[in-house]
């Protein structure tokens, strides 16, 4: 999809650029997007490096289980069915500790596993998603992130000269939204219940 999207507004810029007599400074702005592409790929690479051996290690030394099972209560009260099952209790506080700890690209994996974990306590009659499948795929668009470190790579290639004063802000944000998330859920959900 995002092929035909791409190749729609391609096709759409050589088009608009050929009609308004423009067409050399489209294939300039193709060719310098291009190259600023390469280097900001490069120049964030280190950083996402960087940061994504940080958070392995805390990873090895246990902080990710440690914060599972600290926040292993919250969980029971944001998805009721998962403490029905102890794996899926674990998969949903795995997930929600590798998202707080900024490990987006291991928080993947893990939420699949949670979401078929969630999905085996049982689907309703009519065969949508449970309350807390849609739950969990809120919370997951919307996570709460002590270091985000996507964010502050992006800031240090383009070189600012303090990537990280935007953690408080993020951490607010990300309280509220997280917050919101879980509130209008709930509301949906007891509306969806009265009219059907």
């Amino acid at each position: 999809m995002l092929g035909k999207i791409f190749a729609f507004m391609v096709i759409v810029s050589l088009i608009c650029g050929g009609a308004t007599g423009n067409i050399e400074n489209v294939a300039n702005g193709a060719i310098s997007g291009a190259a600023e592409a390469v280097n900001l790929s490069i120049s964030l690479l280190g950083v996402m490096c960087l940061w994504s051996g940080v958070i392995r290690t805390l990873d090895k030394a246990g902080v990710t289980e440690y914060l599972s099972k600290a926040i292993s209560p919250l969980i029971r009260l944001v998805y009721p069915s998962a403490y029905k099952s102890k794996s899926s209790l674990s998969d949903i506080a795995a997930s929600f500790s590798a998202n707080l700890l900024g490990m987006g690209n291991a928080a993947l994996p893990i939420g699949i596993r949670a979401m078929k974990s969630i999905k085996e306590q049982g689907l309703p009659a009519d065969g949508t998603a449970s309350d807390d499948m849609i739950m969990f795929a809120v919370l997951n668009t919307t996570p709460l992130q002590l270091m985000p470190t996507t964010l502050i790579a992006f800031r240090t290639a383009h070189g600012s000269a303090n990537p990280f004063e935007i953690i408080l802000p993020i951490w607010i944000c990300s309280l509220a939204t997280t917050v919101f998330g879980v509130l209008l859920c709930r509301a949906m959900a007891k509306l969806w219940r009265k009219k059907y």
